[in-house]
């Protein structure tokens, strides 16, 4: 009577962990899957490359997603000494500006995608 317990649970077990991957992983697996798509497919599929490249035979299409933040300002004031002698001091801390971005790019041979690589801060 266990052993017929444990397999349809275990199957549910592990039909959720698809469900849960890590970001990289997700990310990773897009991409993997990208992988035999003609160029057609692929400009299709992720819309027009900001930049491409032909070195030799092989032509080079770069994707990039970029975006500009700027963290939230805030304000600490402190209070030194006692009342009626009493000194506050404002520090404002923040309101720095950010880049996330992350570049993706393919390699085609004969047209078809065979590789591709990423590099940025904000991919996953």
């Amino acid at each position: 009577m266990k052993k017929i317990f444990f397999l349809p649970f275990g199957l549910i077990v592990l039909s959720a962990c698809g469900h849960f991957m890590l970001p990289k992983t997700r990310f990773e697996t897009k991409y993997n899957t990208m992988l035999g798509m003609s160029e057609a497919e692929l400009v299709q599929t992720l819309g027009i490359p900001q930049k491409t490249y032909q070195v030799n035979n092989v032509k080079l299409l770069l994707y990039t997603d970029q975006k500009l933040y700027v963290t939230p300002q805030t304000q600490i004031t402190s209070f030194d000494g006692f009342s009626p002698y009493m000194q506050a001091t404002t520090t404002t801390r923040g309101g720095y500006l950010v880049n996330r971005f992350c570049d993706v790019t393919f390699s085609l041979q004969n047209g078809y995608v065979v590789n591709w690589k990423y590099d940025g801060n904000a991919c996953y």
